[in-house]
C-alpha cells in the first residue's frame, strides 16, 4: 500500500477469496513442488489481510468486492464478469 500511496484510485478491486483448505487442495492437485510461501499458516495470514482490506478498503483500492473463488471456475468467471460489466455499464465516472 505504501508504494501505491500516490496512485490513482482503482475503479475496481476484486478479491478472489478461497478458504485455506481449498487452496491447499488445489496446490497439491497441481502435482508440482510446493512453493515456500504455500503453507497453511502463510495462506491464512494472507487471507486475513485481504479480509481486513475488504472490511476497511484503503483509499487506493476503492471498493473491494469479494468473490467466492472456492466455486467452479466457470462460476467464478461469471461473477467476475458481472462485476466488470456493472462497472462498464454503470454510471459515467468523472
Amino acid at each position: 500500500l505504501a508504494i501505491n500511496r500516490h496512485a490513482l484510485r482503482a475503479d475496481l478491486t476484486l478479491w478472489l477469496d478461497v478458504p485455506v483448505a481449498v487452496a491447499l487442495e488445489r496446490i497439491a492437485a497441481r502435482g508440482k513442488p510446493v512453493e515456500r510461501f504455500e503453507t497453511g499458516a502463510m495462506l491464512a495470514r494472507v487471507r486475513d489481510r485481504y479480509a481486513d482490506m475488504h472490511a476497511n478498503p484503503p483509499a487506493p483500492l476503492g471498493d473491494v468486492h469479494r468473490i467466492d473463488a472456492s466455486q467452479a471456475r466457470e462460476t467464478v468467471a461469471c461473477a467476475i464478469r458481472r462485476r466488470v460489466d456493472a462497472l462498464i455499464n454503470g454510471p459515467e465516472r468523472a
